[in-house]
């Protein structure tokens, strides 16, 4: 009989969609190919469908909780086919779907698997249609966890649909709290018609949860009432496709769309197309939504093809060694073989709906041949034996596809033996078994390598080497009473000669040894507690050294270690007087630092002198600080030596002299881009003021120190015009030279005293201020 080629499969929508498969079996194009030109159609066909089946159920598995928390498995088995109904065949879990269940078609069955623990559970069942023999298999799993039951969600209100038995308004849309749900009886209301989710409600410190009821769809609507299906056209037409032969029409449906299912079911040869409208619409009236088909299943004459190959014999003595190579089965031959006795038959035939050639060749007969093949003893056993036991050393060659070794032994005498395998067998006079003869007698060997002993005076310090143990000889020492005995043992299966020395003595020497006293200690200790320095010599493999202290006095001991003394005796003892007075502090007293003028260049003349009778300084680097408390300059002036004396001279900060060493640049002054010069407050102008530094080694010492004041020979500034003595010269004009013209300058007058001594006064002030502030920090 005919089978439909329609395979179903669901869209995203969970529809069921007809999907069409088109079969490229050569075969029937050939059948159908020949029928049309039997047909005198001239068609050109392009293949036919094979039959498939889109037949399955939906296993979709979900987790109930009971009110004490305890999680059950409801498995709900959907059948995917809405006009064929199913038996389950086999099941993984015949206690939860027992073999039998029955689904209705396009109908869902739900099966509860209780009390599980956490864990993945699966379930696989088979089913069969019967009214189209299709059987499909298909499986579902969950997991189980340990927190999904423990809390079940409550509520405290729901919302139904109440059946009124009204036809024109058959229900009512009402939210109510669940004690009156059930004080109403609305759980048994109208023949429990009334519709409601489920839910779960407290009640007395329970839980307890309420199945649904109902078409659950009709909550979403107003008043519980779908709104009336839309009129829709029937949009494709089916068609079918089918040429002589069985099993080989091609159905063709159209698309499922979001409006239309489409299906078909089959009645002997009579195919029936069917159009449905989905849920929220409805054909217009007159359309067309059925479709009927008739198949042709009579048989097509047979096509003649050829053999189309023959199959292939070699065989060479031997057993199971023959090689038969048949082609294989095609779309029009079958290819079979067979064995009687030695004898190999060959048979093509022509699958049903074909037929060979007349006179074509489809029967082949071969003759295998089974005799043992004559093979030579390929490889010789070989034997090696000196004297000692079990030191033989026989060699036997590895089995091969045709020749067994193996190998035996009797009293002194190895046997090896060579077998062919089943279906060979040896050339005549071949040789196939060797002996060999074992000799196990003691090996006469020589006493390799003889004990070495060393030992001077002191006790466990000799040095004994005794030779390692070989293959042939054990080594063995002892000491009893001061004296070491080393013998050597030959072992199992050799000896010695006679007369050889297999023993050796030795006395041992533990006397004192006379060691040479290594190192001393030594000390130094200056003015001033805790500041001694004690360095003793670490300790050896020969002496120990230790120290103490008691009243003032420290005693270094050194002290031969054990086996050990030295020419003065097993003590040497060395000790040593602290001293603690007091250190003199270090100072710089006699220093001094001078403002010099030289070439009407402001210099500073030093001369340093550090008194450090007990080494107390901690740096002699020099160094002098020039202060007004707002601004500060150091000047490196060097590192006072061995001698404690340190003296020199450095520049005035913001001076500087050329090559010849003439002043050509002041503190306080700066030389403007004509070459004239005008007072600044920068470039160190406020080091003029000063009249006191810091002399800084470690110690300290505030010395005076002022600016140069000019002299008749000598003037700290620059040079000044003589036709306008209030301003500086360009440096080419020559400055006014002689005690004369500087008084006419008025550089030595009333004014500039008063100036200086202004200035003077305000320098020490600021000094002192300074020193004060420095002590408070």
């Amino acid at each position: 009989m005919s089978k439909l080629g329609v395979h179903t499969t669901h869209d995203a929508h969970g529809d069921f969609r007809a999907r069409k498969r088109l079969s490229q079996n050569p075969v029937r194009r050939l059948a159908a190919a020949v029928a049309a030109l039997a047909l005198g159609a001239g068609l050109a066909l392009v293949g036919v469908a094979a039959p498939a089946s889109a037949h399955h159920n939906t296993i979709t598995p979900s987790v109930v909780c009971d009110t004490d928390g305890t999680p059950s498995i409801t498995w709900t088995v959907s059948n995917s086919e809405k006009d064929k109904d199913e038996t389950i065949t086999a099941s993984s879990n015949p206690g939860v779907v027992p073999v039998g269940s029955a689904i209705k078609k396009g109908k869902s069955e739900s099966f509860v698997q209780a009390d599980v623990e956490p864990g993945t559970y699966s379930l696989q069942l088979k089913a069969l249609w019967s009214s189209s023999g299709a059987t499909s298999t298909d499986s579902g799993s969950i997991t189980i966890t340990d927190e999904q039951c423990d809390s079940v969600p409550t509520v405290k209100k729901i919302t139904f649909c109440h059946a009124t038995h009204s036809e024109t308004n058959p229900f009512v849309k009402i939210t109510t709290s669940v004690n009156a749900f059930f004080r109403s009886g609305h759980d048994k209301h109208q023949d429990l018609e009334d519709i409601y989710p489920t839910f779960s409600y407290e009640k007395h410190g329970k839980t307890y949860t309420v199945e649904g009821r109902g078409d659950q769809s009709l909550l979403e609507y107003e008043d519980c009432i779908k709104p009336a299906p839309e009129e829709i056209e029937v949009e494709g037409v089916p068609s079918l496709f089918d040429v002589c032969g069985p099993a080989n029409e091609r159905l063709t449906l159209p698309e499922d769309t979001k409006f239309i299912d489409w299906s078909s079911t089959r009645d002997g040869n009579v195919i029936t197309v069917t159009a449905t409208a989905k849920a929220g619409y409805v054909f217009k009236p007159g359309s067309t939504f059925s479709w009927t088909f008739t198949v042709n299943d009579d048989a097509c004459p047979p096509v003649v093809v050829p053999v189309g190959g023959e199959p292939t014999f070699a065989d060479t003595c031997g057993v199971d060694n023959e090689e038969l190579s048949v082609p294989s089965d095609t779309d029009f031959v079958d290819w079979n073989d067979s064995r009687a006795g030695d004898v190999i038959t060959v048979t093509a035939t022509a699958k049903d709906g074909y037929a060979f050639e007349p006179g074509a060749k489809t029967v082949w007969t071969f003759t295998v041949n089974d005799g043992d093949c004559i093979i030579d003893v390929v490889g010789v056993p070989s034997f090696q034996d000196t004297c000692g036991p079990e030191n033989e050393q026989l060699t036997v060659p590895e089995d091969t596809d045709f020749i067994d070794w193996n190998d035996s032994r009797t009293g002194d005498v190895i046997t090896v033996t060579a077998t062919a395998k089943d279906g060979y067998a040896f050339a005549e006079g071949a040789t196939t078994e060797w002996k060999f003869d074992v000799d196990d007698e003691d090996c006469l060997i020589e006493v390799v390598g003889a004990p070495t002993f060393e030992d001077v005076c002191g006790p466990d310090n000799e040095r004994l080497t005794v030779p390692e143990d070989t293959d042939t000889i054990d080594w063995n020492s002892t000491e009893e009473n001061g004296v070491i005995t080393v013998t050597a043992t030959a072992k199992a299966g050799s000896k010695f000669p006679e007369g050889a020395t297999v023993t050796w003595t030795y006395t041992v020497d533990d006397s004192d040894c006379v060691v040479e006293l290594e190192g001393a200690p030594t000390f130094s200790d200056v003015c001033g507690p805790d500041n001694e320095q004690l360095t003793v010599p670490a300790d050896t493999d020969t002496i120990d050294w230790a120290q103490a202290e008691q009243a003032g006095i420290i005693t270094v001991t050194a002290t031969a270690k054990p086996g050990y003394t030295f020419e003065q005796g097993d003590v040497v003892t060395w000790t040593y007087t602290l001293d603690d007075e007091a250190c003199a502090e270090p100072s710089l007293d006699g220093s001094v630092a001078t403002g010099t003028c030289i070439a009407d260049a402001p210099w500073i003349f030093y001369d340093i002198t550090l008194t450090d009778p007990d080494q107390q300084a901690t740096s002699h680097d020099a160094s002098l600080v020039l202060s007004d408390g707002t601004n500060t300059e150091t000047i490196a002036l060097g590192t006072i030596g061995d001698s404690g004396k340190l003296s020199g001279h450095v520049l005035w900060p913001g001076a500087s002299v050329d090559d010849e060493g003439n002043a050509n640049g002041w503190p306080g002054w700066k030389q403007l881009d004509d070459g004239t010069w005008v007072e600044t407050d920068g470039n160190f102008a406020w080091t003029r003021a000063l009249t006191s530094a810091e002399l800084i080694v470690n110690p300290e010492l505030k010395v005076a120190l002022a600016y140069p004041p000019a002299t008749p020979d000598c003037i700290a500034a620059p040079p000044v015009d003589p036709e306008n003595p209030t301003e500086p010269t360009d440096p080419a004009t020559p400055a006014a030279s002689g005690s004369q013209d500087l008084a006419e300058t008025g550089f030595a007058g009333t004014s500039i005293a008063i100036a200086a001594g202004v200035i003077v006064l305000a320098g020490i002030a600021f000094v002192v201020v300074a020193r004060l502030r420095r002590k408070k920090a």
